[in-house]
């Protein structure tokens, strides 16, 4: 499906100040960035992510971010740590020859 979003148009400049003229700027600038962030579907062939975080401590939900080359998406609840790790023994093994 494709979904094409509609754009404002901004409105040509007067020759003198005039305050319709700066309403209307303002009302089309307030549109736009109502279109810009309002999340929407994409459909791209080719997408190139750069500096992306590798964890995900202070994103919001549906950012990605990428650990060992390994694309994420941040999820609520399920914490991804910068440098968690984790060791264990049990028990002891001897080599005798």
């Amino acid at each position: 499906m494709d979904v094409r979003v509609q754009l404002p148009l901004f409105p040509a400049a007067p020759a003198n100040y005039s305050q319709v003229y700066f309403n209307d700027l303002m009302g089309a600038l307030n549109r736009l960035t109502r279109v810009l962030i309002t999340p929407g579907e994409g459909r791209q062939t080719i997408i190139v992510l750069t500096n992306l975080p590798n964890n995900d401590q202070g994103l919001e939900p549906g950012t990605t971010f990428e650990v060992d080359g390994v694309l994420y998406v941040s999820v609520l609840y399920k914490a991804f740590l910068a440098g968690t790790s984790a060791t264990g023994a049990v028990g002891t093994v001897a080599v005798t020859v």
